[in-house]
């Protein structure tokens, strides 16, 4: 690799050993890509982008805990966000707790992204009397998707040339009663507009499954199974603030093939598992139970769809080949026109669910498909978000609380074709009749929780 021989030259080059740690991550090999990025942050101790990176790292880790992860977003907010803080919260906005709301939203993914499918039935169904919406993208390019969104917001901003001070300023002269952060520490975010603390009331949701790590974002939301109440407080700066169903609200696509029975069925041939991820998510702990669930299910094959796999194709099948799984039964492709990774579906029986970080977007589209999905929970909110999802369509049978379980969720659904046919054919009416489609029932959610956020605010300027 290319980068590894430049830094055998120079070994104290942090852009390329960044680069390196960026690469190993999108090809699955976390854990080497987290002693890289620590190594960067030793030559960069002020680069706050790397660190993001290396949190992004921290939480597709079996080997690294939700403790370890927390404390990892407080030293990120205290080094590089800290010293954006208010030393005082004065805001003009009246504290009527009734009143018409200015909500804000602030993100980098107004386009075509996985966000927008989950925020686009939101924002055009907020209840135009009570709530005024203002949409801040961060991000200079524009598609269809971004005009979709764009008409469906009262008003919208182009922030992505502008300073942290400018934006923040700009939400102050909007009014701003509550700013909501739909980007976390993934690319295009605006942390350092929040830690300005420009609005009263501050939240995250949607588009990074865990903390922010800043004191100046009050809340977190989620839901009860994403992030049961116990342990997971304390792994966040902000309140957990859990919605009555999901954490998601999807739209299924407009132009999608229609589900066809288990191919396991139809052509009379062994099961297919399959798994459509990003490679950073398939680890070796990952593969290693995956390669026990094909020696238990002999002539069982696994189609892996992720974007970068054709450029490690075979180092990648090597993962497989020194754990005893032969090349052929693995079966490779890479990116996807979005109509054809959609057909795919047709050729798989069992979805696997990757973990320590979940499917989102890719599960909802698998069960959309009529494709069951067998999820693996953990203890940290991206660990959780496949039960979030699976339990909202009444699916709660296919989550596993161990590896085992894992295991003989999918052995079972393997042997039962009558089993695979009957939950394919009735998937769609399943999610159909379930609160994830129901918009009109989320974003009513949504806004009496952004409700609450706000009364509790007026609350406190009463007692001061």
């Amino acid at each position: 690799m290319i980068y590894r021989e430049v830094l055998r030259r120079s070994p104290r080059n942090g852009e390329v050993m960044h680069l390196l740690a960026l690469a190993l991550h999108d090809t699955g090999r976390i854990d080497e890509a987290i002693e890289l990025g620590r190594r960067v942050l030793l030559l960069r101790p002020h680069d706050r982008d790397a660190h993001s990176q290396l949190l992004f790292e921290l939480m597709h880790s079996l080997e690294v805990t939700p403790r370890q992860v927390f404390d990892e977003h407080r030293e990120w907010a205290r080094k590089h966000a800290a010293a954006f803080y208010p030393a005082s919260t004065a805001y003009a906005n009246s504290p009527e707790p009734e009143r018409s709301l200015r909500v804000g939203y602030i993100s980098g993914d107004f386009r075509h992204h996985s966000l927008a499918q989950f925020f686009e039935p939101v924002l055009g169904r907020h209840d135009r009397r009570n709530f005024e919406i203002f949409c801040y993208y961060n991000h200079p390019d524009a598609d269809e998707t971004t005009e979709k969104l764009r008409r469906s917001a009262a008003h919208w901003r182009e922030i992505a040339l502008l300073s942290d001070d400018t934006v923040a300023e700009l939400v102050r002269s909007d009014g701003i009663d509550v700013l909501i952060d739909l980007s976390g520490h993934t690319r295009y975010n605006r942390l350092f507009v929040f830690a300005r603390k420009p609005a009263p009331v501050q939240a995250t949701w949607l588009g990074y499954l865990n903390t922010t790590g800043l004191e100046t974002v009050d809340y977190r939301l989620s839901d009860a199974r994403a992030s049961p109440e116990g342990e997971l407080d304390a792994f966040h700066s902000e309140r957990i603030v859990r919605l009555p169903d999901c954490q998601w609200c999807y739209q299924p696509p407009l132009d999608c093939p229609p589900v066809a029975p288990p191919p396991a069925v139809r052509q009379g041939r062994p099961v297919t598992f399959g798994a459509f991820s990003n490679l950073a998510k398939i680890s070796p702990g990952v593969i290693a139970l995956w390669c026990r669930l094909l020696e238990r299910v002999p002539e069982s094959r696994l189609l892996i769809v992720a974007p970068d796999v054709d450029s490690i194709r075979e180092e990648f099948l090597s993962r497989f080949a020194v754990r005893g799984v032969a090349p052929e039964r693995i079966w490779l492709r890479g990116f996807q026109p979005f109509r054809d990774y959609l057909a795919l579906h047709e050729g798989v029986d069992v979805i696997l669910d990757t973990f320590p970080y979940t499917g989102g977007t890719t599960t909802c589209h698998a069960l959309w498909m009529g494709v069951p999905v067998v999820s693996l929970v953990g203890d940290a909110a991206p660990a959780r978000g496949g039960a979030s999802i699976l339990g909202v369509v009444g699916l709660d049978e296919l989550v596993a609380a161990t590896p085992e379980r894992y295991l003989e969720i999918a052995c079972t659904l393997a042997s039962d074709l009558e089993r695979l046919s009957t939950l394919r054919s009735g998937m769609r009416a399943r999610m159909l009749a379930s609160p994830l489609l129901d918009a009109a029932r989320f974003t009513y959610n949504l806004e009496q929780t952004y409700r609450f956020m706000w009364r509790d605010w007026c609350q406190d300027q009463t007692r001061k």
